[in-house]
């Protein structure tokens, strides 16, 4: 086998792939090598080589070629070599201490880390770039593009060219745009457990009001983000989109997110990201006979009981605190979908279509 790697920043990620030399046969879903060569051995003989000098960069003991060379038995030409593939493909933060005359990283948090990946999972492989869509108009997207094509590219020729990422067409929500500044700032503000402060637009206004909230989750809804935390203006948990935050920055003052404090209590898995709603409704949906296969196929929530009637159209039940999404989830449904409970939507959707006939008279 041969032991490739990568690595950036914050990901390192090293795994076994097959060269094209070499035949194979599938065990157990994992490839079992039954051939090699002199190009095979040399590849591993590279990779022992790459991790040995990695190691003792990664000592502190500001080894240098002609040390190394000692050690490993080769030339400190061939050392020299291997740092400079460390560099270029592995992307190591080497640097030379010219008084203590030797290597060492300029980042401590970088390593090689051997990682075995069978068939199955290389596959998967080819499934990331199609998830990667689900970060699109976000800072985030060109970094996983960079390391989802570092990946391809550490797989061998035969892999490249069968990988699932070119069979595979993933169409995601259509994305809000994000400012970066934004994105970057709620995540580091989350992750340090740290305040932030933002100009905010709220649905109703056509001002921006300064918020300053603890930021405790994230999510992302069909393309749309959001942030959950403790608003001090309005004393209360509340949710920010993303899309509707500016002139973010990241506070000094820490805070301990509340031991209570559960994500789920604030939004619905399936259906929305409304902090406000917290009421719970019976819903009751009936699905015409021409839209009856997707009411079937189509899971809405985890508590739901779906029945099909004799004439082929379907009834779907369900509990959800998102009033406002499944209003707006039953008008997209045009004449397919009737309410027939709670009443409160059953108005709803009368005063939403009363609206839209008004629109359109003459």
């Amino acid at each position: 086998m041969i032991c490739k790697s990568f690595s950036c920043k914050s990901l390192k990620i090293d795994f076994f792939v097959i060269p094209d030399i070499i035949l194979g046969m599938k065990q157990n879903n994992t490839v079992v090598i039954t051939g090699g060569g002199a190009k095979n051995l040399e590849q591993k003989t590279l990779s022992r080589r790459l991790r040995f000098i990695d190691a003792e960069i990664r000592s502190k003991t500001y080894p240098n070629a002609v040390v190394l060379s000692h050690l490993l038995e080769v030339s400190s030409r061939t050392v020299r070599r291997d740092i400079e593939e460390l560099k270029l493909f592995y992307n190591a933060p080497i640097a030379f201490d010219k008084v203590k005359n030797g290597y060492y990283y300029t980042e401590d948090s970088f390593y090689i880390k051997d990682m075995f990946f069978n068939e199955s999972e290389i596959d998967a492989i080819g499934l990331l770039e199609s998830s990667i869509a689900l970060w699109k108009n976000t800072i985030a997207e060109n970094v996983l593009h960079s390391i989802f094509q570092k990946l391809i590219a550490s797989l061998d020729s035969y892999s490249q060219k069968n990988t699932l990422s070119r069979k595979i067409t993933y169409i995601s929500a259509p994305q809000s745009n994000i400012c970066n500044t934004v994105f970057s700032d709620v995540f580091l503000a989350l992750k340090e457990q740290k305040e932030i402060s933002f100009a905010y637009r709220p649905l109703q206004k056509q001002t921006f009001l300064e918020r300053k909230i603890q930021p405790y989750h994230v999510v992302c809804q069909r393309g749309n983000w959001y942030v959950i935390g403790f608003d001090y203006y309005k004393e209360a948990i509340r949710l920010f989109s993303f899309a509707r935050m500016k002139d973010s920055h990241i506070l000094d003052k820490t805070f301990t997110v509340p031991e209570d404090f559960d994500y789920r209590d604030w939004i619905d898995e399936n259906f929305g990201v409304y902090a406000s709603e917290q009421d719970v409704y019976k819903v009751r949906l009936l699905f015409a006979r021409e839209v009856g296969a997707f009411a079937l196929s189509e899971k809405f929530t985890e508590n739901q009981s779906v029945e099909e009637k004799a004439d082929g159209s379907v009834e779907v039940s369900f509990a959800t605190t998102q009033f406002s999404e499944i209003l707006r989830f039953v008008l997209s449904q045009g004449s397919t979908v009737r309410v027939l409970e709670p009443e409160e939507l059953i108005d709803a959707v009368k005063e939403e279509a009363e609206k839209v006939r008004k629109l359109y008279e003459a």
